[in-house]
């Protein structure tokens, strides 16, 4: 770890970003030791049954972005929530009470990986009290697009050059030296050291390079119970335009969630036109199944939610559009292969999340800049996590 603090210091005294990328990969393959891996290893010893005890956001997240796409499938969520109890999470994974999980470790020794944000001391105490062995346990930090990329680095032959190739591009697409910085410093978590803290830049989507303007256009995709509608009223009042002519388009496929945001229009009086619709955006007209939980909703082959898929094309075909949000749990990229005709006509801003799925930093700019080369790029991250790693077109 000193190494590597000193190593770090090397890097930001580097006045050439590509330089650093470079000089990152250089290291990474010095070291030949992948956190990620060193991690997972571990955790397959001895071939245990594996638990989650977190069926929070991040629990529920921490399986279908990471383990399950590396092939690990888990017994059961545990969580100390009671109503979360005897419910079904995930792909029918069911969530049980500390109690139980006690009593199936003692039945058949298990791994827990415990996934919580703030609290995984205290669950790993909790845990230790209750007699489970140390060595059983298993934390992890809520980085995970860097710990899949480490591990893709660490198993998959070329992917390192692959992504080195794709961030080294990205920095020459990006306008400001705040983006450049960001792309060296998710490099770095992602080959090196998960751990290196990064400092949010701000609110999300409606930074001061990208301000209401009037006549606005505002697709929101990925609505989820109004919280972007809400920030855009206030920004939009705190710019003094006209709302005259405004039209505010929510897309949220959960009915859950569009329930809240439909209680919400009705609860407040937006002075500018908001239309909502119940479907989820994709590349062509279909049906997509879906599972869904407190804050997100995770498509999956045998989920329990039907949603009606849309291309944006059609559903708003001939709409002048001018700003286009997302937000959509990974199907930002193919959302926006639904949207090629609209973006190639109008041209509109692009606020994207590129942080579900670890290629997403690099394919969706390349998808972008493919539909209009002169679209000027900015990369912005608004959380200490690798969540809420946003792609801002203009």
């Amino acid at each position: 770890m000193n190494n590597d603090f000193e190593f770090w210091n090397e890097i930001q005294n580097m006045s050439d970003y590509i330089a650093k990328i470079d000089a990152i990969i250089a290291h990474c393959k010095t070291k030949k030791t992948f956190y990620a891996k060193e991690w997972v290893d571990k955790l397959l010893d001895k071939n245990r049954p594996i638990y989650i005890f977190g069926a929070g956001q991040f629990g529920i997240d921490l399986y279908e972005l990471f383990l399950s796409k590396i092939g690990i499938s888990i017994v059961a969520y545990c969580d100390n929530a009671q109503e979360k109890w005897n419910t079904r999470l995930v792909n029918g994974i069911s969530c049980i009470s500390p109690t139980e999980l006690v009593k199936c470790y003692q039945d058949t020794p298990c791994h827990i990986v415990v996934a919580s944000n703030y609290y995984a001391d205290e669950i790993c105490k909790q845990c230790t009290d209750m007699g489970i062995d140390e060595a059983n346990l298993f934390s992890i930090r809520p980085l995970l697009p860097s710990w899949l990329t480490n591990y893709y680095c660490a198993t998959q032959n070329g992917y390192i050059d692959f992504y080195a190739d794709g961030i080294k591009w990205l920095i020459t697409q990006l306008t400001d030296d705040l983006s450049k910085q960001l792309c060296v410093q998710l490099a770095y978590r992602r080959f090196i050291d998960y751990r290196l803290k990064i400092h949010s830049q701000g609110s999300e989507y409606f930074i001061p390079e990208f301000p209401i303007v009037k006549g606005e256009i505002f697709i929101d995709v990925g609505a989820y119970i109004g919280d972007t509608l809400t920030e855009f009223a206030n920004v939009l009042s705190k710019q003094s335009i006209d709302p005259e002519g405004i039209q505010y388009y929510a897309l949220e496929c959960s009915p859950q969630n569009y329930s809240k945001l439909s209680a919400l229009l009705r609860e407040q009086n937006f002075n500018f036109q908001v239309n909502t619709y119940p479907v989820a955006l994709w590349d062509k007209n279909s049906t997509l199944k879906f599972n869904e939980n407190q804050s997100s909703s995770q498509m999956c082959q045998d989920g329990s939610i039907e949603v009606e898929a849309r291309k944006l094309d059609d559903l708003l075909a001939n709409t002048p559009v001018t700003w286009i949000k997302m937000d959509i749990e990974g199907a930002e990229l193919r959302a926006l292969h639904g949207c090629e005709q609209l973006i190639r006509r109008y041209r509109p801003r692009l606020t994207i999340c590129v942080y579900h799925c670890p290629d997403d930093i690099i394919e969706i700019p390349r998808y972008i800049k493919a539909l209009h080369p002169d679209y000027k790029m900015l990369l912005r991250l608004h959380s200490e996590f690798d969540n809420e790693t946003i792609l801002y077109a203009f």
